[in-house]
């Protein structure tokens, strides 16, 4: 038990020291501003209602340089639904995964191989359809907010 408390204690201590290294320092401004820059293909929520010359929003209304709010509300929903369907697609990349790994260990039990045959038939949809929507999702943000 006391040596499970330190390694927990030393764990937590080397999470705060990364942590405090990763505050400490400051983005470039182009890092910032960028709404096309993805993580794991993650877009930005702010994609499509930034400025990337000054890392301001866009503001609402009509006129120049302005964006209706519309627009802004349904990029918003866009972007928020696309990180959505991102993470679903990686959760049936692990689903798919895993009933291979299923597949594996089965020790030649017909049910067991039936149920991971399943799993990756139903995560293999699930991907499909997901990828689908992605599609989409992207070509009504370009059709409605750009």
């Amino acid at each position: 038990m006391k040596k499970l408390k330190i390694i927990i204690a030393s764990f937590a201590l080397i999470v705060a020291g990364s942590l405090t290294g990763v505050v400490a320092t400051t983005q470039p401004a182009y890092a910032a501003c960028n709404p096309d820059q993805r993580f794991l293909t993650i877009p930005t929520w702010y994609r499509g209602i930034v400025n990337t010359s000054t890392c301001d929003l866009l503001p609402v209304g009509t006129g120049s340089g302005k964006i209706p709010l519309q627009n802004y509300i349904w990029a918003i929903v866009l972007n928020w639904v696309e990180i959505a369907l991102q993470i679903v697609v990686y959760i049936t990349v692990f689903m798919i995964l895993f009933g291979g790994f299923q597949f594996l260990t089965n020790g030649g039990e017909a049910a067991k191989a039936a149920k991971a045959r399943q799993t990756i038939i139903t995560a293999m949809i699930g991907l499909g359809v997901s990828s689908i929507v992605i599609g989409i999702v992207n070509l009504l943000f370009r059709l409605i907010v750009l």
